[in-house]
């Protein structure tokens, strides 16, 4: 009996430090998230006022197009691009590189109305639906230039 209590005790213990390790693991996952979700929301606030970041990714002069206004469609190569209007004129984010970008409960969320995918890697554009579960709204292919007939998108997904 003795030999019993010990082999269940030490299970017991066993599931306990499970349990701790996979609430350790949660809390950091959370806080990675968090962090992901401030320097997303912090970058492109920085990028877009910045006269200097701004001029640095343009192919046009700030003289040629006039003051308050941006090129069509500016974008550098290599990156993809999201703006705030159908026609590629206000940039609504800082040109992005390749990984998933979740823009759920940032600034950007349910804002982007066209997107110009200037590198050589497809885009997608996802929905989170609350029913638990990512659907897929777009594929955009490099060198498209497109405009999105939803505010929905909550997800972005460049290809590395």
């Amino acid at each position: 009996m003795k030999i019993v209590k010990a082999v269940g005790a030490s299970r017991t213990r066993s599931v306990k430090e499970k349990v701790r390790t996979m609430r350790r693991i949660r809390l950091a996952v959370i806080a990675c998230v968090g962090m992901l979700a401030l320097a997303l929301s912090a970058v492109p606030a920085q990028a877009v006022t910045d006269p200097v970041a701004r001029a640095a990714t343009s192919t046009v002069s700030q003289l040629e197009r006039g003051p308050g206004r941006a090129a069509a469609w500016e974008c550098p190569y290599g990156y993809s691009c999201y703006y705030d209007d159908n026609n590629g004129l206000v940039p609504l984010t800082p040109p992005l590189r390749c990984g998933v970008h979740d823009l759920r409960g940032g600034p950007y969320q349910n804002k982007i109305n066209s997107v110009f995918n200037n590198s050589s890697v497809w885009v997608f554009l996802d929905i989170w639906r609350n029913a638990g579960y990512w659907e897929e709204y777009a594929r955009i292919l490099p060198g498209e230039k497109v405009t999105i007939h939803t505010n929905d998108i909550d997800r972005i997904w460049i290809g590395c």
